[in-house]
């Protein structure tokens, strides 16, 4: 795991610029930074040593021919199964390392080697005979790739905060803008800048002295298999392959030279994950965050058993709300975008307590997306197919229209979830989706914005992510697979990278082995959630592994109590951020609509009012240190 920077300057080669790229991705790296310079062009490194810790290991790596060079952020876990067949063809090593098998790989077979990996990676592969530079990212998006054409240049990077050192931005996509403030994330490809942008996952592009070509997607998902057809395994049949094979990705999971552990929520994810990884791996590092504080959220009585079950070293990190209050600060200082998802707190706060164990930790990430474990799974299923849910919706109502609800506990929850199954029974799917996948609606964004027509502009992203094969209507699989394409890669993936890697701490994801989801992704929608259950077939298949109190209890998130905070110890910083005149000048919110909702600080009704503060609160913390300064 390692942060990469790279590109090519179109006049002189700016040295300087080039070493502060790469060392501002330290955190991604800290064993050792380097960069490469091959005329106008330059490769840069920042490694966390995983495989192979030998300086030979180092990159930028060249080729024996002196011809290739390499930088490659990520793991690739059957790079030993690779190798094998790169010396039958007669291609030798000097590493033990899956970075030269990545960079021979690609010597030998070009962009044809991608379907071949199994891990996750983004890579700058560069030929110095033709002057091109090939870049390539992981299909689920698990690691990041940024690029950005400026007036210096053309480069590419794991963080926007290395790409600023070679020009990108300062001016602001109000598009990318309008997605945040809805969403609390900036969806792919955009960039906050408008010289930016992703590079998408499962995509490589070639980069040339002229500038980016034209992206090519080298894998997708796979069309879901027919109801009744006869390719179709049982149900029974599934559930063992889907058993096997997640003790196989988790298995691959396990290779590593640095010590190496597991994140244990307590929930049914992170849980299956340990009891495969603790049968292979004696005396198991498990870590759990609890919240002394918010017993409704405190999942660890749930962690702690499935610890003692199956023997792990387990540590338990227990905050109060106290000491979650004074981490924000600098986990905002690692936010190198805007970045709304307030459960990135808890991810960085565990992250840097695990890496004082471990260098590598194994997550249940993608659990949800890909079996169906999500609320609004189940709202979208009852839509679809429950006509007593939708009268009872219907019922209630009149009864709860008054109230906007909360997240913060059981009562308010269930009136919000209430009121947005029943405004979601009118919408068309997509629109249900979109509302959905966002968190306040579009009047509060236009009153916000002073550029407020961008609807449009923002639909021209998300139609492709939510509904790109048009089958959103008739499909439930296509609502997982909307998941799959923009929550996945855009919220949950971005959040965990960005919190692990400023701890310096590697994170994976078995779940998200890509033959994983091929193979769960086609199977029917009855097979993964039903009128009782959601992620039945992936329960169903370790069930007997787990404890029932696991796999028969609702699913919990967990809500920083940022609307308390905003109310008591954060009051004087907020509204110092959010200081009016300053708005004012920068002629992007309306300094009215913020003062409004500043106001409502004391309502006892208070709705989304925690997301729309904390997302001002981010957006404009990020604002002053970034462009301001």
């Amino acid at each position: 795991m390692c942060g990469i920077t790279g590109g090519f300057f179109k006049e002189t080669i700016n040295v300087s610029a080039a070493e502060a790229s790469i060392q501002s991705l330290k955190l991604r790296g800290p064993d050792h930074q380097q960069v490469a310079f091959f005329e106008n062009w330059f490769l840069g490194h920042a490694r966390l040593a995983i495989i192979d810790l030998s300086s030979a290991a180092q990159q930028p790596m060249n080729s024996s021919c002196g011809r290739y060079s390499l930088v490659y952020n990520g793991e690739i876990y059957n790079f030993r199964r690779i190798r094998t067949e790169l010396e039958a063809l007669g291609r030798s090593f000097k590493t033990e390392s899956d970075t030269e098998v990545l960079l021979v790989g690609l010597i030998q077979w070009g962009n044809e080697l991608l379907p071949r990996l199994n891990g996750f990676f983004a890579f700058a592969f560069f030929d110095r005979s033709r002057k091109v530079c090939l870049l390539g990212r992981d299909r689920m998006g698990i690691k990041p790739l940024w690029l950005c054409s400026t007036e210096q240049g053309y480069f590419f990077g794991s963080e926007h905060k290395a790409l600023r050192f070679l020009g990108m931005g300062p001016d602001i996509n109000p598009t990318a803008v309008r997605a945040y403030f809805r969403m609390g994330y900036i969806p792919g490809p955009l960039s906050i800048f408008r010289n930016g942008h992703q590079l998408m996952p499962g995509h490589w592009v070639e980069l040339s002295e002229q500038g980016f070509g034209q992206p090519i997607a080298w894998w997708s998902f796979p069309e879901t298999l027919s109801e009744g057809s006869s390719t179709i395994p049982s149900y029974e049949q599934a559930c063992i392959q889907v058993k096997k094979m997640v003790e196989d990705s988790v298995t691959d999971r396990l290779v590593s030279d640095v010590p190496l552990g597991s994140f244990l929520s307590g929930g049914v994810d992170s849980s299956i994950v340990v009891s495969v990884a603790a049968k292979r791996v004696k005396g198991l590092h498990t870590f759990s965050i609890g919240f002394k504080d918010q017993p409704y959220f405190d999942e660890t009585r749930h962690a702690e058993h499935i610890a003692k079950l199956y023997g792990t070293d387990h540590t338990t990190f227990r905050l109060c709300n106290q000491d979650l209050l004074s981490h924000v600060p600098e986990m905002l200082q690692q936010l190198d975008m805007p970045f709304a998802d307030s459960s990135a707190l808890p991810v960085f706060i565990l992250s840097k307590e695990t890496k004082k164990h471990v260098t590598v930790a194994l997550s249940g990430d993608g659990g949800d997306e890909l079996f169906s474990g999500y609320h609004k799974h189940a709202g979208e299923w009852a839509i679809r197919n429950d006509i007593v849910k939708r009268s009872l919706a219907i019922l209630a109502h009149p009864l709860t229209k008054n109230f906007k609800g909360s997240r913060s506990g059981k009562l308010g929850n269930t009136i919000r979830q209430i009121n947005k199954f029943y405004e979601g029974r009118q919408k068309s799917a997509f629109d249900r989706y979109r509302a959905w996948a966002g968190v306040v609606d579009d009047a509060w964004v236009d009153a916000l914005l002073l550029q407020p027509d961008l609807v449009e502009r923002e639909l021209d992203v998300l139609r492709p992510l939510i509904d790109g094969r048009g089958t959103l209507e008739l499909d439930f699989n296509a609502v997982l697979e909307a998941d799959l394409r923009l929550v996945l890669p855009f919220d949950m993936l971005t959040k965990v990278d960005l919190m692990s890697m400023a701890n310096s701490l590697e994170v994976r994801v078995p779940l998200l082995d890509y033959r994983l989801v091929q193979y769960v992704h086609a199977l029917p929608r009855s097979f993964k959630i039903d009128g009782k259950r959601k992620k039945k077939l992936l329960i169903d298949a370790f069930k007997q592994e787990l404890p029932q109190e696991i796999w028969q209890r609702r699913k919990q998130g967990f809500e920083v109590p940022l609307l308390p905070w905003f109310r008591g110890e954060l009051k004087g910083l907020l509204k110092e951020t959010l200081d009016l005149e300053k708005i004012k000048t920068q002629k992007i919110l309306n300094p009215e609509l913020v003062a409004l909702e500043l106001q409502r600080l004391d309502s006892k009704d208070p709705g989304e009012l925690h997301f729309k503060l904390w997302s001002l609160f981010v957006w404009q913390t990020w604002f002053d240190k970034t462009i301001s300064q």
